[in-house]
């Protein structure tokens, strides 16, 4: 696949599962041994770029559930792929064929590399600056067992604020709940209706990311296939996002986030990242560009940057602050528990 391409829109299929035996594919197959797939219980899928402060703590997070870790990384300028490469052969690094910022094209190739190559019971579908918390292996391994019927669960996240000791706790960051693990759909290759089924298994783009250009970048996407979204359990198990976790990145996902997704009100312009952070406009490199354009005025920045920590906003606030503890017993909120 080129370096500049900006598409995907290939699938895998039956035919190109790879043996176990002899790595072939199934369409050319021709080894004595019979053709088998290598199967797992759980795999691995991120999807990352740029995450060297946390990288080794998240892989080390799954490595005990994962029997294989598959990784895309998204160009990473910084020691992310190093790190990950001292994880070998338990972790896959996948250099990114791509150009451009679209996360549902990211996850259908990385997904289609997973199920090519093996045959994984369960996919954990995480970002690479998500840590699961030292009980989560244990309670995912024992809940699935539990629970047989389920085929996809969400994790609660919860937003490391200051420090990997404190949590914030306002509203949506309380009880935030993502889809991060599912079934995935293994077709049996002499039903044509399951073929059909497999495109149903797919990482949908969302209306997120304005068009600069030629460049029309796609986030927010889900972190299980489209078939897989409804109906989801609730996992008792943390991840620790680390994303916001020091005011440097809140900032800098400000900028970032705006300068692709500028005025997105369902986000809440993303001020919600730096509520009570005072943020300045010389912080802000990529919106000053977008100032320079006439996409944002003045009035705009001072709506993102004067969030107060007593604002109620969207989706969150006024700001509060936890102590977190890991070893402290926790169980489902009320809200999860009547949601489910």
């Amino acid at each position: 696949m080129p370096e500049e391409q900006s598409k995907y829109t290939d699938m895998t299929t039956p035919a190109d599962w790879l043996c176990a035996h002899c790595n072939q594919p199934r369409q050319s197959h021709t080894c004595l041994a019979g053709f088998a797939r290598k199967e797992v219980k759980f795999a691995g899928m991120l999807r990352i770029k740029n995450e060297e402060p946390w990288i080794a703590e998240v892989i080390e997070s799954i490595r005990d559930l994962c029997d294989v870790i598959y990784v895309l990384d998204d160009h990473s300028t910084d020691r992310t792929a190093e790190i990950c490469m001292r994880y070998a052969p338990q972790l896959h690094l996948l250099p990114s064929p791509f150009i451009g910022m679209d996360e549902s094209r990211d996850k259908n190739w990385l997904y289609d590399q997973i199920v090519r190559e093996c045959k994984p019971e369960w996919i954990v579908c995480i970002d690479g600056d998500e840590v699961l918390e030292k009980n989560g292996p244990e309670a995912i391994r024992k809940h699935v067992e539990a629970h047989p019927t389920i085929d996809s669960y969400k994790l609660k996240i919860e937003y490391m604020w200051n420090g990997r000791d404190l949590v914030r706790t306002d509203r949506i960051y309380g009880d935030f709940w993502r889809p991060s693990m599912f079934r995935p759909f293994h077709p049996d290759p002499d039903k044509p209706d399951d073929l059909k089924v497999m495109n149903e298994f797919r990482f949908m783009a969302t209306p997120f990311g304005r068009q600069r250009g030629n460049d029309k970048p796609n986030l927010h996407c889900s972190s299980v296939p489209q078939r897989r979204i409804h109906g989801a359990g609730r996992m008792p198990a943390r991840l620790k996002h680390y994303g916001y976790m020091t005011r440097q990145n809140r900032v800098a996902k400000l900028d970032y986030y705006t300068s692709i997704d500028w005025k997105n009100l369902a986000e809440d312009c993303y001020r919600h990242m730096c509520q009570g952070d005072t943020v300045t406009i010389q912080e802000l490199p990529r919106i000053q560009e977008l100032m320079r354009d006439g996409l944002l005025v003045q009035a705009d920045v001072d709506f993102l940057t004067n969030v107060k920590p007593s604002d109620r906003l969207v989706h969150a606030g006024p700001i509060q602050v936890d102590r977190w503890d890991e070893n402290k017993p926790w169980s489902l909120s009320h809200w999860a528990q009547t949601n489910a």
